[in-house]
């Protein structure tokens, strides 16, 4: 059939309308709409298009705790210093205690002795044959185990009474020995006679090497009464000692080693250590230590004070040795170890009631010291001293 042009303008509207209309329903199959979207990207054949991501919630980040800063603790004040070494002292019952001087043996057979690294100052003074006996004080620091050997007291003890007011505990003395202590007020507990239960035989030495002092069981007795007058007759503790934890020392010697030799065959030594700014101590060239602890002994200063000494041939001690008196008033010379160094100074005690005053020998300014145990020698003015 021929197609007249009417024929042929319809069918083509048709097919525009049948193109729009397959256009619209494309559209609308594929969830679009007629406006600016943007095509959403097909999914593969036979699968299902992924669901839409949920919009992500923004997780809170909480607010830090200021870190809380420490309180400071200031270090507290002290309530005093320690007489005999210029340490500052934290508890004031500890300055309301006696101080005590225990008698300790220096005989080789006593050695290793207990307890002088717990001292707050030792004394070491000469007996029978210019030998040495030690005395060292407690009064500010704690007890140590045991002190000893501990042995019989010498006249010098009161010397040491009076100008360290302390009470001097020792085991045994000579008969005139004890009646000079008598005559003069002097406050001693002797071990070998009472009822002491701080002194006690230990360990395998013979006597009379063996005893032993408690030091913690005395200050319990003193506290308890039982020392009776002798703690108020031993007065307030004090030392011939001046400290100042700023000191500066005058040049002096330099002197790594020191020797002092009391006799021809008697010596022992002082050795500076730098990395612990401190004096050791060595007896005839073999180190002393603590027995408590192994540890070398030690002192911070040593003073030498050379005095003059009588020798008494009808006073023996029990091995036929004539005892000595040593003369504490008057005036000498002496050297003083510090810092590495030594220094020339003299001494003078007017009387007995003084403490002895110690100066440089070169321009008589008062000796000085820096806090820390100090190690006091009275040797024999003939004593030789070495320095290297």
């Amino acid at each position: 059939m021929q197609l007249t042009p009417r024929m042929r303008l319809l069918l083509a509207g048709a097919g525009v309308a049948l193109i729009g209309l397959f256009v619209v329903a494309g559209m609308l199959l594929a969830g679009t709409s007629t406006g600016n979207q943007p095509s959403p990207t097909p999914s593969a054949p036979g699968t299902l298009a992924p669901s839409p991501s949920p919009t992500a919630v923004p997780t809170p980040t909480p607010t830090p705790m200021p870190t809380p800063i420490p309180t400071a603790h200031p270090t507290p004040a002290p309530v005093g210093f320690c007489p005999y070494n210029g340490l500052p002292v934290y508890d004031a019952s500890v300055l309301d205690r006696p101080a005590m001087l225990v008698q300790v043996e220096n005989n080789p057979i006593g050695r290793p002795t207990s307890g002088l690294n717990s001292a707050d100052m030792v004394v070491e003074a000469p007996v029978e044959g210019d030998t040495t006996r030690f005395g060292p004080v407690y009064l500010c620091s704690d007890a140590p185990a045991s002190i000893g050997p501990v042995r019989s007291a010498r006249y010098y003890d009161v010397d040491l009474w009076r100008q360290l007011h302390a009470m001097i505990m020792h085991f045994g003395a000579g008969w005139a020995v004890l009646g000079e202590f008598d005559a003069t007020g002097m406050p001693y507990v002797n071990g070998i006679s009472g009822a002491w239960s701080f002194y006690a035989r230990i360990g395998p030495r013979a006597a009379p090497h063996n005893v032993y002092f408690n030091l913690q069981a005395a200050r319990e007795a003193a506290a308890a009464g039982r020392f009776g007058y002798r703690v108020a007759r031993a007065g307030e503790p004090r030392a011939p000692f001046a400290f100042d934890a700023g000191v500066t020392y005058p040049a002096g010697r330099a002197a790594g080693e020191v020797r002092i030799y009391t006799n021809s065959y008697w010596n022992f030594g002082w050795n500076w250590d730098g990395s612990s700014t401190s004096w050791v101590r060595d007896e005839d060239g073999t180190w002393a230590v603590d027995a408590l602890t192994g540890s070398p002994l030690r002192a911070k200063t040593v003073v030498v004070q050379r005095v003059s000494e009588t020798i008494l041939p009808n006073e023996l001690d029990p091995g036929g040795n004539p005892r000595r008196r040593q003369h504490m008033v008057g005036s000498g010379a002496g050297v003083l170890l510090a810092d590495g160094r030594a220094f020339d100074i003299r001494w003078s005690r007017p009387s007995n009631g003084a403490l002895t005053a110690f100066t440089y020998a070169d321009t008589g300014e008062p000796v000085v010291l820096a806090p820390g145990r100090v190690w006091w020698e009275i040797v024999p003015v003939w004593s030789s001293i070495t320095e290297n």
